[in-house]
């Protein structure tokens, strides 16, 4: 079930603050608030689970994850444990539908909930409807009738990048799974079974690499597309027999048990879904001999015959860390307002999808995002906030010369932004629980600090940024303190030295320091281990060195005491 180790260390800042800047545009584009309803997921538990489940989190209750067999990441499966997330197996997804407490939204991959919307529509109350990624799981949805609210994304212009990009991962894990084998793709006769999104994408793939490709599909349409394409069609027996290379990429049954004793001796099958969905795995163990031959490729025989099943006839992309990169993102966000439409109930029942208009909305996002990095509006929104948030600050605590800062941020709208070479802002908080401190031990200065950050353009504003930089270092759920609101208890000015190995002069930190008290929804400490290894709560009572800490902490005690002699 769980695939390769990667390392969260090496995408988890770059990777994740871009891909949660992307779901919090869409989030804000269309206007989507927190609804307190339940989510339940099927999911890839790979690296753009973090960001999406993120994202999920934000518009309902992410309450239980199912885990797609063989596209599992075993840090990120760790990662999403710690977060009040229960993960199941497939085989308990009937024992929680029914203990269903309120509304919930399904999101499927494959049709994994197809078989229980009788049980669900039992109880129409608490079953909001189901949201479906995949075209094999919108065809097993198709063959009953759609008595509940229903979106599927199988058929968005959104997901053409995704489907492109999976035939190419999976091309590449078969020609690399067989080059171990000594077996050269050129020349060889490979015949694809289903000529649909993901299997043409294989067929192009393995034409470029100089295979002989041949193509079945049981829709005459999607025959024409091949042959327009230049490829050759035949029909399933003749592929069977006579190619050394077979993709099934039918999503229905692509092998019947007949099948089996057509196959060519020696041939090398794969799939580019679930085999449950191509074929009958439990004929297949009862009617052949199994044997592991080599990493990734399994033998099956009876009497004279013999054939190879690449991956044991599971998913072939995921072997070697199937990514479509920030494409997928596109797939994501249509799910995400997807199961916001059924949240909010504002879907009938049967088939529907989002409008053009609303993929549109996504893809203008996305663009923004990736293409065109931060919009004139959004740094005018954070440059905005910052200058009203000194001038809040400067009418507060009297002769601490900020308005010199005051000036210069106003002469300088990119001092939100870290590119700014000569000084930008950061936003940090102090968490204050009992009369104490919290301090992290960070890695990279070692030593104690508070925890915090630099600004994302998705923030929107300074105290949101350390609320987040806060959230991520510590894994508490924080508030702004009710006695400090969402100003700054401090603006921390301080030299940063020239850093030459990330080519970074020396410059200037405008820390705003806010405080911060726990929430009731999560109070352990769950560190973010890549960054700092280790935590203490300090009295306020303690003699502090660090000058901008020391600064912070005496107004803190100012404002407690006079609390407490009013």
């Amino acid at each position: 079930m769980k695939t390769k180790k990667s390392n969260l260390y090496v995408y988890k800042k770059e990777y994740l603050n871009t891909h949660n800047i992307f779901f919090d545009r869409v989030i804000s584009e269309f206007n989507l608030e927190k609804i307190d309803a339940d989510i339940i997921a099927v999911l890839h538990l790979l690296q753009d689970a973090i960001p999406f489940t993120r994202a999920l989190q934000k518009i309902g209750n992410l309450k239980i994850i199912i885990p797609k067999p063989r596209s599992v990441n075993q840090e990120i499966f760790d990662f999403l444990s710690k977060k009040s997330i229960t993960i199941i197996n497939k085989e308990y997804i009937g024992s929680k539908i029914r203990d269903l407490k309120q509304k919930t939204v399904f999101l499927d991959i494959g049709g994994y909930f197809s078989k229980y919307t009788d049980q669900l529509i039992e109880d129409k109350l608490n079953f909001a409807g189901i949201v479906e990624d995949t075209e094999n799981g919108l065809q097993k949805y198709k063959k009953q009738e759609l008595t509940f609210p229903f979106l599927s994304v199988a058929h968005s212009p959104l997901k053409d990048n995704e489907d492109l990009l999976v035939g190419e991962a999976i091309s590449y894990s078969v020609e690399r799974i067989l080059r171990e084998q000594n077996i050269i793709i050129s020349g060889l006769n490979l015949g694809v079974l289903g000529f649909g999104k993901i299997g043409s994408s294989v067929a192009i793939n393995f034409l470029k690499k100089g295979a002989s490709v041949s193509v079945f599909d049981k829709n005459n349409i999607c025959l024409i597309q091949a042959v327009s394409q230049g490829f050759s069609i035949s029909n399933k027996d003749k592929i069977l027999s006579k190619s050394k290379i077979i993709c099934l990429a039918t999503g229905n049954n692509s092998l019947t048990d007949d099948d089996f004793g057509k196959i060519k001796n020696g041939a090398f099958i794969f799939s580019v879904t679930s085999s449950d969905d191509e074929f009958d795995k439990n004929y297949l163990e009862e009617n052949f001999k199994k044997k592991l031959v080599a990493p990734y490729i399994v033998k099956y025989s009876r009497e004279e015959q013999y054939f190879y099943l690449l991956n044991d006839g599971e998913t072939i992309n995921f072997v070697h860390g199937s990514t479509v990169g920030d494409f997928i993102l596109l797939v994501h966000a249509e799910l995400l307002l997807s199961a916001y439409k059924l949240l909010k109930s504002e879907i009938k029942i049967g088939e529907q999808k989002l409008t053009s208009k609303e993929r549109d909305r996504i893809a203008k996002v996305w663009i923004d995002v990736f293409k065109l990095g931060l919009s004139s509006q959004e740094r005018f929104k954070l440059h905005k906030n910052a200058i009203e948030l000194i001038k809040r600050y400067n009418s507060v605590f009297l002769g601490e010369n900020t308005h010199i800062l005051l000036e210069y941020v106003k002469n300088t709208p990119n001092s939100v932004s870290r590119k700014n070479k000569d000084g930008h802002f950061t936003a940090s908080g102090l968490i204050i629980k009992n009369n104490e401190v919290l301090f992290i031990f960070h890695n990279k200065l070692q030593r104690y600090l508070q925890p915090g950050g630099h600004l994302d353009e998705a923030d929107g504003s300074i105290v949101s940024a350390a609320k987040r930089e806060v959230e991520e270092e510590t894994g508490l759920i924080v508030k702004t303190h009710t006695l400090f609101g969402d100003m700054p208890i401090h603006i921390d000015i301080h030299k940063i030295p020239e850093n030459k190995k990330k080519n970074e002069s020396m410059h200037f930190h405008y820390d705003c320091m806010f405080v911060f008290e726990l929430s009731d929804k999560k109070s352990e400490i769950d560190l973010q281990k890549e960054e700092v290894s280790g935590y203490k709560w300090v009295s306020l009572e303690n003699e502090f060195k660090d000058i901008g800490i020391k600064k912070a902490i005496e107004k803190i005690k100012g404002v407690l005491q006079a609390r407490f002699l009013s």
